[in-house]
């Protein structure tokens, strides 16, 4: 008697035992804890104003994450970025359960309802590669930014870019008074992640019906060089109206507009419908003022 009441001590301490490794996925076989490291140029894209239930402000951001081993979507996480998680060198840092083969993140920094709904789980990497987003053309409106990462142990890394590009036009006479900048032939959509060849572009070319005026930027989707994207300048030359129609080129080549590129172009007329044209595309390395905060469905 005395044998079987040890022998069942020693089954229940061992079932809880294991109960216990099987149920608390940071000491099982399955899953561990990683923190994960996110950089962004613009932190201001990231998070938004939000006021709490003392009317103190705050800002908060989402992350969603998406975990791939051997080409197949195996774990999802949606996570609220706040405040408190970016150190002073703009670096946030979130602590996550992962399974332990998962080996690549996929990272979309402000996702639409669309890309937060979107049942991905067991479905195959390119339906990540492949997922578009409508991205529109105004100015002053969000970014969605996007990204990449390898779990190394028990840490990753992840840089986030922004989806769209920086346009910038200025005038280089002080005779040249511009009015508007209007974007023309501009994807109406594009993929959220970066695509290592962009041979095509989803959606349908739109022209963008609400100018802008100088020097404000225009944020356009990534588009190929075979069907640019233009923009048509409405301005005044000594006092005289003038329009100009430009396509970047370069050795008479047009060229693509590139996500997370800062196009600043600058204007000289020669007469009222010619001009020319500087270029240059630096990475868009700075959020600055003009990276607004904002509802990222308001695209």
């Amino acid at each position: 008697m005395k044998n079987s009441i040890i022998i069942l001590l020693f089954a229940f301490f061992l079932f809880n035992l294991t109960g216990c490794n099987k149920y608390d996925p940071v000491d099982s076989e399955e899953y561990q804890k990683v923190v994960i490291f996110v950089s962004t140029q613009s932190l201001s894209s990231l998070l938004k104003s939000t006021t709490v239930a003392n009317n103190d402000e705050k800002f908060v951001g989402e992350l969603l994450l998406f975990g791939v081993d051997n080409e197949k979507v195996e774990q999802r996480e949606l996570i609220t970025i706040g405040a408190g998680d970016i150190d002073d060198n703009g670096i946030i840092s979130v602590e996550l359960i992962l399974k332990r083969k998962i080996k690549t993140l996929y990272a979309v920094a402000n996702p639409t309802t669309d890309l937060k709904n979107a049942d991905l789980l067991l479905q195959p990497v390119t339906a990540l590669t492949n997922m578009t987003v409508s991205f529109g053309v105004m100015p002053g409106r969000p970014f969605l930014m996007s990204g990449t990462g390898t779990v190394n142990s028990y840490s990753a890394t992840i840089e986030l870019f922004r989806a769209v590009a920086k346009v910038e036009i200025e005038s280089l006479d002080n005779d040249l008074k511009i009015i508007s900048v209007t974007a023309k032939n501009t994807p109406n959509q594009g993929y959220v992640f970066e695509r290592k060849s962009l041979t095509s572009i989803p959606g349908v070319p739109i022209n963008y019906n609400n100018p802008v005026s100088s020097p404000n930027p225009i944020y356009v989707a990534e588009n190929i060089a075979s069907n640019p994207t233009n923009f048509e300048l409405v301005g005044e030359y000594k006092k005289q109206p003038v329009n100009y129609t430009i396509v970047l080129k370069k050795n008479d080549d047009n060229i693509p507009i590139q996500r997370n590129k800062h196009y600043k172009v600058g204007i000289k007329p020669l007469t009222e419908s010619q001009g020319i044209i500087s270029l240059s595309i630096p990475d868009w390395e700075d959020g600055g003022t003009q990276d607004s905060i904002f509802d990222p469905d308001d695209f």
